[in-house]
């Protein structure tokens, strides 16, 4: 290649206008330059050095600003990968908190026959546990309500807070209240009564969908053979006595008493025969002894009783006594 050629070619590949056949051939007479003097073109050993030196410095430009580039595009790759993964990332953290369930630790409680308990809830809520009954309830409310399941009976003193309602579960029955007191009775043998001592109480059933509204001696009776729901006025003394280990009976069937005062004495009581069984019993027995409350029951109700074993008390009945 002769010279003058040589260096046209130099200058061109130095303004970045060379093609890429002149561009190999440009960089391949600088890689066998100084191996072969025959391919160079004609000049003496100082023009050599300087070209030698231009041609270095050339391709060691352009293979920096190529590395530069490429550093720099992978760079603004690299950012663009970062923001989309970090929105993704934020995302799905959001999805997945905000959409996992909070694991919940449940307690029970339960009572036997002439046993009852008090319950303190974490919002400070306390929950008079009658006999033969069991709570359930979470060690600590979470979420937007305070959720908890009965059965049996129990009278309510609910903590207000506005922020989170407060509901009773039991059987098909849903009680939801903010901050009121109120008795749940819901046995499995008997319908569910939901009777308001103080504040509104709404009561649902399930099967139906129906709902009522409560206030202060107001009870609702849900009948699950009827599906549907019954409201009326009542005396509270009647539902809420056996708190402080009171009876009070206003026309309950005698079979009816007799289950109360199983759970309330902690004694199995047997009645033999059904003559006895729809006697309405009207009465009140104030921290009585069992033997007492059924001599007093004599006096309405034919019958008779004795102690079979197991301590077990056993009633002949023979009907109402007019």
């Amino acid at each position: 290649m002769k010279k003058e050629k040589f260096i046209a070619l130099a200058k061109k590949y130095h303004a970045g206008q060379c093609s890429t056949e002149e561009k190999n051939l440009y960089e391949k007479v600088y890689d066998e330059f100084m191996k072969d003097d025959s391919l160079a073109p004609i000049w003496n050993e100082k023009e050599k050095e300087n070209t030698r030196k231009k041609i270095l410095s050339g391709i060691e430009i352009k293979r920096f600003e190529k590395k530069r580039e490429r550093i720099w595009l992978n760079r603004i790759v690299w950012r663009i990968a970062a923001s989309v993964l970090l929105v993704v990332g934020i995302g799905m953290t959001s999805y997945f908190i905000g959409n996992r369930e909070v694991e919940v630790n449940y307690l029970t409680k339960s009572t036997t026959k002439g046993q009852r308990s008090v319950v303190t809830l974490s919002d400070g809520s306390v929950i008079t546990l009658n006999s033969k009954s069991k709570l359930s309830y979470p060690g600590k409310f979470s979420g937007k309500t305070r959720e908890i399941t009965l059965e049996g009976e129990a009278f309510f003193e609910v903590q207000k807070d506005p922020e989170r309602t407060f509901i009773v579960h039991s059987g098909d029955v849903v009680t939801t209240v903010l901050g009121t007191s109120f008795n749940v009775r819901a046995f499995e043998e008997v319908q569910v009564e939901v009777t308001v001592a103080t504040g509104t109480v709404k009561v649902a059933a399930n099967a139906t969908g129906r709902e009522v509204l409560l206030t202060k001696g107001q009870q609702a009776i849900y009948s699950g053979e009827l599906s549907h729901i019954i409201t009326r006025d009542v005396d509270l003394r009647r539902y809420t006595s056996w708190i402080g280990r009171s009876l009070e009976f206003d026309m309950m069937p005698f079979k009816e008493v007799v289950n109360i005062l199983e759970r309330t004495y902690n004694t199995e009581i047997r009645i033999q025969g059904t003559g006895s069984d729809e006697c309405l019993i009207r009465g009140k027995y104030d921290n009585e002894k069992l033997i007492n409350v059924l001599k007093g029951l004599q006096f309405v109700v034919d019958f008779d009783y004795y102690l079979a074993e197991d301590d077990i008390i056993i009633i002949d009945g023979k009907g109402c006594i007019n």
